[in-house]
């Protein structure tokens, strides 16, 4: 029985049952249990401690993709909350930008450190060139 579905953001989509903030669920020896954890266990570290929460890096939260997963403190992952850091981090995991290109074919690296694609930024500027020219005729 499949479970999730790959996604082109290359996400692992849950499809099963989904609480009220879109975090997948399932019942584990009768005990309701966050997807995405069950994942991470069961993918990258058996012996995930109580103690430590499951990070989405992709900002999915009915992703159970074990490579958008980071076991983090609840602090750090209140930290990261909804940043850019956190899309950039993905994108040196699965090698691809939020919109699909190869980062090893379109990306450059920025001050900071993280990789950027070249072809979304030029989609994005050439985006807010169209906008800016139909403001300044209306």
């Amino acid at each position: 029985m499949a479970l999730c579905v790959k996604a082109p953001s290359g996400c692992w989509e849950w499809i099963g049952y989904r609480g009220s903030k879109g975090y997948g669920q399932m019942r584990v020896d009768g005990t309701t249990v966050q997807a995405h954890r069950v994942a991470y266990v069961l993918f990258v570290d058996p012996l995930l401690p109580d103690e430590l929460v499951v990070d989405h890096l992709c900002r999915n939260h009915g992703c159970v993709n074990p490579m958008h997963l980071d076991a983090v403190s609840n602090m750090e992952n209140l930290e990261r909350g909804n940043t850019s850091t956190a899309k950039s981090r993905l994108s040196e995991v699965t090698g691809l930008c939020r919109r699909g290109h190869r980062l090893a074919e379109t990306g450059r690296m920025r001050g900071n450190g993280y990789m950027r694609c070249s072809e979304c930024h030029s989609i994005d500027e050439k985006a807010r060139r169209a906008k800016r020219r139909q403001e300044a005729s209306t």
